[in-house]
């Protein structure tokens, strides 16, 4: 007993690190739990959507891909895009692609995976950008079949979008002032306004950038035959010199054989 009073501060000092390491076992135990209870519960789905141009073609199309982290397949009932609280659903047109008479399910630790074409998108968020120039968020949005909404935003489409527009926008403030300049040559016997220089040199990149556009566009997609300028020709220094026909003997091989009648 004497041995025990003294060594009490050391049995305290055991206790309570047993207590803590079953609080830590027993938290573990309680978070591993829980994923496996999400995983098998939870519909656990995200959704996925970037712009892919082919090797073949070079057309572009957005893929939107849904995921599904569950062990076990769940059902979806439409997934899209949602701009300015606006929603489009390419679920029923999934549907119908594919020949499925209800609803699609994704297959556990799987995915699905669609192509739209990109203007349809596009013309989307324009219906619905209520003539504002600035293109806002935009989200990915995949909903369930018991009415579980993922909602992620989805930053490269807006970027993609944004720069759409922002090329849209400066070739529109071009055109518009094309326009108005050949407005006034019409009533001015041709005569072109003295404010068009001044506009050129104040709008540098939307007048010279279209035409350097349109000028390399010719030179990739034109024929690749055709004459260089004089001062483009490369003179080629042959490797070995070249001996004439007449000068070369022939050789045994290339000798005919006389005939002999």
């Amino acid at each position: 007993m004497e041995w025990i009073k003294e060594n009490v501060g050391l049995f305290v000092i055991i206790i309570g690190v047993f207590i803590v390491m079953i609080g830590v076992l027993l938290t573990y135990i309680l978070l591993k739990l829980r994923t496996i209870v999400k995983n098998t519960v939870d519909s656990s789905l995200k959704m996925e959507a970037t712009v892919k141009s082919s090797s073949d073609s070079n057309e572009e199309t957005v893929t939107l891909t849904v995921y599904n982290t569950n062990f076990r397949d769940v059902i979806i009932h439409g997934f899209g895009f949602g701009y300015k609280d606006q929603n489009i659903d390419f679920g029923e047109e999934y549907m119908k692609t594919k020949l499925l008479a209800d609803h699609p399910a994704v297959p556990a630790r799987s995915y699905i995976s669609f192509d739209i074409d990109p203007l349809r998108l596009e013309k989307f968020v324009l219906n619905h950008n209520y003539k504002s120039k600035k293109i806002d968020r935009l989200f990915n949005v995949v909903t369930d079949s018991v009415g579980n909404r993922t909602v992620i935003k989805n930053k490269t489409l807006k970027r993609w979008l944004a720069k759409r527009q922002k090329n849209r926008l400066m070739k529109a403030r071009l055109m518009l002032h094309e326009e108005k300049v050949a407005a006034y040559q019409a009533s001015h016997n041709g005569k072109k306004p003295l404010s068009d220089g001044l506009w050129r040199f104040f709008h540098p990149r939307l007048t010279k950038a279209p035409e350097l556009v349109e000028k390399s566009e010719t030179l990739a997609f034109g024929p690749l035959t055709e004459e260089l300028a004089p001062e483009e020709v490369v003179e080629t220094v042959p490797s070995a010199e070249i001996v004439p026909e007449e000068s070369v003997a022939p050789t045994e091989t290339d000798q005919e054989p006389a005939d002999e009648n």
